[in-house]
């Protein structure tokens, strides 16, 4: 069985990237975009025959992160397995360097819910979950990462969120997915410290983030992926360059979308905070 840190160095030169949606084809196709890799969501991939799709030519060489919505890693019981088959399939057809998905419930057994919920911190859902990502891990001969994801309820467990993740990701030898704006926004709204989240987390399990700025909303904040990244999400970003080895950072956008100018200085700036994290850390 290939250990994390053997995944982990095996993977290519990621980056900054962009996650691909219709309205941004323009974006993946200018040769002088400074999109380094690419995040498919694997839904609008999947075919009806469970085949691997083809690789979209406006991908070109970069690397692909292929990321999922629906695994329900939450739910009690197995995973669904037509949905593991079509999102394997994904992965193969579009050769994933790393394969994600949420630390979410999206459906119970009889119903699906549309919406990425939380999960009680307990050990039964650590336990659950960890088996899961290490069947997928298994089937896909892939690195998987765990997304954090926002939530406006506080579920009661015998762990604590941190110990959470932590547990299941070292239970599964997998990794991080590091969602900072998701972070900054359940920090906040609950009163917290982003940065004392990351004092508690496992850095070294973070192989990717997401980020996209937030919205205000009656006193609190809301994760839209559709407004333009905020000054303390670049400082938080800045703090998880500087205390882990993050491989990839993928900038989120799904509606209102920026001109072509304000997307790539957004690009670039990441680019810039991460390389000087690397410089510093040599």
């Amino acid at each position: 069985m290939t250990s994390f840190a053997e995944r982990v160095a095996q993977l290519p030169a990621l980056g900054v990237g962009l996650g691909y949606r219709g309205p941004l084809r323009a974006c993946f196709r200018d040769s002088a975009a400074p999109i380094a890799c690419v995040e498919a969501t694997a839904e609008h991939f999947f075919r009806h025959d469970k085949t691997p799709p083809p690789r979209p030519p406006e991908f070109a060489a970069r690397p692909v992160l292929v990321h999922g919505l629906d695994l329900s890693l939450g739910t009690p019981g197995p995973l669904v397995e037509d949905y593991v088959q079509r999102f394997l399939a994904v992965a193969e057809g579009l050769d994933a360097a790393l394969i994600s998905d949420h630390l979410a419930i999206t459906r119970t057994s009889e119903v699906e819910l549309g919406h990425l919920n939380p999960v009680p911190p307990t050990r039964a859902t650590r336990d659950g979950v960890a088996a899961k990502i290490k069947e997928l891990q298994a089937r896909a001969d892939r690195l998987f990462l765990l997304e954090n994801v926002t939530t406006h309820l506080r579920l009661r467990g015998d762990l604590s969120f941190p110990d959470l993740l932590n547990g299941i990701c070292e239970a599964a030898d997998c990794g991080i997915l590091l969602d900072v704006t998701n972070l900054y926004v359940n920090a906040k709204n609950f009163g917290g410290d982003p940065f004392e989240f990351l004092d508690r987390i496992d850095l070294a399990r973070v192989v990717q983030l997401h980020i996209v700025g937030y919205e205000e909303r009656g006193g609190r904040l809301y994760d839209t992926h559709q407004v333009d990244i905020q000054e303390p999400l670049f400082d938080l970003a800045q703090a998880v360059f500087e205390r882990s080895h993050a491989r990839a950072v993928i900038v989120e956008r799904d509606g209102h979308y920026p001109t072509t100018d304000s997307l790539y200085a957004e690009l670039e700036r990441l680019s810039a905070l991460l390389s000087a994290a690397r410089e510093a850390g040599q």
